[in-house]
């Protein structure tokens, strides 16, 4: 075997890793985390909850696009693939801090 062979497509692989995050993102998130962000008082031009579901589509659609590249790159591409994936659980970190545990703070130094 390869040291180059990977078992399914990198696409497949990127899309399940993605969807891992997203679902770890999710959780940390708690329960209603749109009832939270909706409860500050937000300037006119700040974007709609429906606008943050898509700026989170579009986070992991570039996500998805990107691991899948450095999976197809396979050695050359290890080093940006973990920064990918930790960007990725950093993300999920975020929202854990400022969701859940409620600290604006905290989330916003992280």
């Amino acid at each position: 075997m390869p040291s180059s062979y990977l078992p399914f497509s990198p696409w497949l692989l990127a899309l399940m890793l993605a969807a891992f995050c997203a679902a770890l993102e999710a959780w940390l998130s708690g329960p209603k985390p749109f009832r939270f962000l909706a409860s500050p008082k937000q300037p006119r031009w700040a974007l709609p909850i429906w606008g943050w579901m898509i700026v989170g589509g579009a986070f992991y659609v570039i996500m998805t696009y990107g691991a899948a590249a450095m999976l197809q790159a396979r050695q050359q591409g290890l080093v940006a693939l973990v920064m990918i994936i930790a960007v990725m659980v950093t993300d999920g970190v975020w929202n854990y801090l400022l969701f859940r545990y409620r600290r604006l703070d905290w989330a916003y130094c992280w």
